[in-house]
């Protein structure tokens, strides 16, 4: 996996340290913008779609949407810098930016219209950046596809939260 390692197979434990950090900063602003709420109360307060994965489900998919976010940016952040890298960069900092958001309308504000419209938007970049780094570097745009996958079943879950709960 030549992406992921540099200078004959050793890690760059330092881009690696500098990767991890970003995405600690990330979930420490949203932890601290979107949290204080009890999230199995509140998914419990909603009214849920009949296909709703447990609260856990959730969890497990924020915590690999981290790993992923630290692989990725592992990867560019070693990759010879180029305009392809420097649009990749920026979109997947603004993936980021927009999650934070997402989860501090969702989650903070209450509001499942603009949390849903907030979504679409994610989506968009997720894509945007998907197709970049397929032109950039496919090894890091495969890191990226399952979340693709997962991003279908929560277009689907968050209209059905949404009009289930007007």
């Amino acid at each position: 996996m030549k992406g992921f390692l540099k200078y004959r197979g050793k890690l760059n434990i330092k881009t690696l340290l500098i990767s991890v950090a970003v995405c600690l900063v990330f979930a420490l602003i949203e932890g601290l913008l979107a949290g204080g709420v009890d999230v199995y109360a509140f998914f419990e307060n909603l009214n849920q779609p009949s296909f709703s994965l447990p609260v856990w489900v959730w969890f497990l998919a924020g915590g690999f949407y981290y790993i992923m976010c630290i692989a990725m940016l592992y990867n560019v952040f070693i990759a010879q810098v180029s305009t392809k890298r420097n649009i990749s960069l920026v979109l997947l900092l603004s993936m980021m930016v927009t999650n934070t958001f997402w989860n501090i309308l969702f989650f903070r504000l209450n509001e499942l219209h603009y949390s849903f419209i907030g979504l679409l938007i994610f989506i968009l970049i997720v894509l945007v950046l998907f197709v970049s780094l397929w032109k950039f570097q496919k090894k890091t745009a495969w890191i990226l596809l399952p979340y693709l996958v997962w991003l279908v079943y929560d277009f689907f879950w968050m209209w059905d939260i949404w009009k289930l709960n007007i």
